[in-house]
């Protein structure tokens, strides 16, 4: 943690918060990369649009920040902790399954050769679901399907690991879970960034908002796990239910941005939380 928190301030003062300060970039790659992005946007960025106090107001009062940030959340309150109980003593798993998916897999007692071993099949099977979900994503500008598909496979995963502590199925559970919700997980960061409209003060505030909310719950769900071996109910309850909530946020999602797309249609000016007019005029929309 301190390492990273260290290095974070020292990134601060490098890394460039927009194209047009990448120092090592020279000036015609400044442009090109610009105008991607106000290509993507339908819009060129305004530096000194609104204050921060202003932005941080705009950020708040969009509908749209909470929802995505539900969808994120549950996302990640969703990713199980622990799926197998490991029988060395006084061990407790205290994160997310990825982070210490060797000691979980160790849980279904195997020898350290073999569980090493088979710690690598979910992972490469994670690889494929997110660059295939990713790529299909992009390629349809879908995201609604993109997301809940993934996560119906979550909630399955989950029905298993908490219905059951046999080795076969606890397996197949911890081969599913990884590749569904973090293929979910980058078409939400997707969304995110694509719908949100305004300066771009705003949007890096939305952003941050999110960010910092949505890691919460690696404050508390490791406390689900406590003495609860080898079922772990309450953990898997838990993680069965921000699944369901996932989806339901996502589909919350799409029904308001399908809304907010009739209202650009129908000439509705949508106010501070939508499009600017010159980006309704090159045709944007929100992705659904």
């Amino acid at each position: 943690m301190g390492i990273a928190v260290g290095l974070g301030i020292i990134f601060a003062f490098i890394i460039p918060n927009r194209p047009t300060n990448i120092r090592w970039l020279t000036p015609q790659e400044r442009d090109q990369l610009n105008y991607r992005l106000e290509v993507d946007r339908s819009s060129k960025d305004g530096t000194d649009e609104v204050s921060v106090g202003r932005a941080f107001i705009m950020a708040v009062t969009d509908v749209k920040t909470w929802l995505l940030c539900g969808c994120l959340q549950m996302n990640y309150v969703s990713t199980p902790s622990r799926l197998g109980h490991v029988t060395a003593p006084d061990i407790q798993i205290a994160a997310s399954v990825t982070n210490f998916f060797p000691i979980v897999v160790a849980g279904l007692n195997f020898d350290r050769t073999t569980t090493l071993a088979i710690t690598a099949p979910p992972y490469l099977l994670c690889v494929v679901a997110i660059t295939v979900n990713g790529w299909h994503s992009d390629k349809k500008q879908e995201r609604t399907l993109h997301i809940i598909c993934p996560f119906l496979v979550t909630i399955i995963a989950n029905v298993i690991a908490i219905s059951t502590t046999k080795i076969a199925p606890r397996y197949l559970a911890m081969c599913l879970l990884p590749g569904s919700f973090y293929s979910a997980s980058i078409v939400i960061l997707t969304w995110i960034s694509t719908s949100m409209t305004g300066p771009h003060v705003k949007r890096a505030i939305v952003y941050a908002l999110i960010n910092s909310l949505c890691n919460t719950p690696n404050i508390w769900t490791s406390y689900l796990y406590r003495n609860a071996a080898p079922r772990f109910l309450l953990a898997f309850a838990v993680d069965l239910a921000a699944a369901v909530g996932l989806v339901m946020f996502a589909g919350a999602t799409w029904w308001y941005l399908r809304r907010q797309n009739r209202r650009i249609e129908a000439g509705i000016d949508l106010g501070s939380s939508g499009p600017t007019k010159l980006q309704i005029e090159n045709g944007f929309r929100y992705q659904l």
